[in-house]
């Protein structure tokens, strides 16, 4: 009896603390339950204040990744970025420039290039030579950029700088107002001597806070191999750039049209989307010849070359669906004309869109207004042509580079674009200046020529003006 009797307490001891331990469990459950709840709580309140301030800070990071992009129909971005990524991480470049800009700005005060133009600055290829010149010499002295334009028909109303967001126009009684000192450098011929003080001398003891700049000349070729700012030249990734490709990499940066020239561009490629467009930029030099420098304008006798080198491309585009057609790009109303009454509808043109007019010889009124845009049309309807057959002239050479294409040119023939040059020779030469056997027209035009008179085969043509 009293074995049972134990047996018996002994087992309702053992359920006292079966029933104890499950207590303890559903505690421990309960705690458990209270702390994963906790814990998730605390995940969804940081999610939430991560998006919410996320919301505000995308819109910026996005409007600034765009600004280092080109606009986007004018140059594959994949080309753009193995063109312009002299560092791997290639919108650095722009980044440092923006950040300095924004400073600048916010203080009204620091040191500064300005590109100014005030009355003769030369065609639309001259002008944006000398934003590119300029804006290399902002990025390797470390100064805020300005573009100064005053002239009445300027090109503001249908391009932005850089990016609408970021001022780059210059305020003169703003950023004068605390008395800087003020250089003035005017530049608008380009002896070969007086480029080399852009590689050979510290630029910066020459230039006062605000530095003026007034310039159609390509010296960035000059001023990135200057040795004073070798360091920072490595540093911006610059010296990896090949000098071919930074006025395509300035100009895709600094040039976005806007507005109704935007539309007009986008427009025209959807129009084109399926023809093989070969683009003719020939400079006769206006109708009596005398428009900018006329020692490289085109005699008319010659101007069957171009008609030639056009149908060179058109080869290409033989096992094509694709219809050929020339777009023509002149100086000359007259000439136009003719092209027309000779070729008929193979030839495309932006008569339409403005007259044809020299933008440093009509500057003011509603015909330099027309002028000028169909200037700024026809320069960008050149650079998204399938190929291009060019005169030598700063506007046709530009076209090319937008798009890092090649291009047919007149007189030599030569072919700009399409090979590089091995650039680590020029410091081997006794000036430190050229590569071996570089044509003496690359030496001022910082352009690599490749004779190609066996693409181009310069004949009689049974088609002439």
């Amino acid at each position: 009896g009293c074995f049972a009797c134990v047996t018996k307490i002994q087992n309702h001891f053992n359920a006292m603390i079966r029933i104890r331990n499950l207590h303890i469990l559903m505690d421990g459950l309960k705690w458990s339950f209270l702390v994963f709840v906790g814990i998730f709580l605390i995940f969804l309140v940081t999610f939430y204040l991560y998006q919410s301030s996320n919301t505000f800070q995308e819109p910026l990071q996005r409007q600034q990744a765009q600004s280092y992009w080109p606009f986007h129909p004018l140059v594959n971005k994949i080309t753009y970025r193995e063109r312009c990524s002299g560092r791997g991480d290639w919108h650095k470049l722009f980044e440092e420039f923006e950040e300095r800009q924004a400073k600048f700005l916010e203080t009204g005060s620091g040191k500064a290039i300005v590109w100014r133009c005030s009355k003769l600055c030369g065609g639309l290829g001259d002008r944006i030579r000398g934003i590119i010149t300029s804006f290399t010499l902002a990025l390797v002295t470390q100064r805020a950029f300005f573009v100064d334009l005053q002239n009445k028909s300027d090109l503001l109303e249908w391009v932005n700088i850089a990016h609408p967001n970021l001022t780059l126009q210059y305020d003169k009684e703003r950023f004068e107002k605390g008395k800087p000192s003020i250089t003035i450098e005017k530049m608008v011929h380009f002896p070969l001597l007086y480029n080399e003080r852009f590689r050979m001398t510290n630029l910066e003891k020459r230039m006062g806070d605000i530095h003026v700049f007034l310039t159609n000349i390509p010296l960035q070729t000059y001023i990135l191999r200057n040795r004073f700012y070798e360091k920072e030249i490595r540093k911006l990734g610059l010296d990896k750039i090949n000098y071919v490709d930074i006025p395509g990499c300035f100009m895709n940066y600094l040039l976005k049209p806007k507005g109704q020239l935007a539309k007009d561009i986008l427009d025209d490629m959807e129009s084109r989307k399926d023809l093989f467009t070969v683009g003719l930029q020939i400079r006769l030099g206006g109708e009596d010849g005398k428009w900018g420098a006329v020692s490289v304008n085109i005699p008319k006798e010659n101007v069957n070359y171009f008609w030639d080198c056009a149908k060179v491309y058109e080869q290409e585009n033989q096992a094509g669906n694709k219809k050929n057609k020339w777009f023509l790009s002149t100086d000359s109303t007259s000439f136009s004309k003719s092209v027309r009454g000779l070729f008929g509808d193979k030839i495309l043109e932006n008569g339409e869109k403005g007259e044809i007019i020299h933008i440093d010889y009509v500057r003011e009124g509603e015909l330099a207004k027309r002028g000028t845009y169909r200037t700024l049309l026809d320069f960008f309807t050149l650079a998204t042509s399938d190929r291009l057959v060019i005169s030598r002239s700063n506007f046709g050479e530009l076209a090319t580079l937008v798009n890092f294409r090649g291009a047919f040119v007149y007189p030599q023939p030569c072919l700009i674009g399409h090979e590089t040059t091995d650039l680590s020779q020029w410091e081997s030469q006794p000036n430190g200046y050229l590569p071996p056997n570089m044509p003496e027209a690359s030496r001022i035009w910082n352009t690599i020529c490749h004779e190609a008179v066996s693409f181009c085969p310069l004949q009689n043509t049974s088609t002439r003006l």
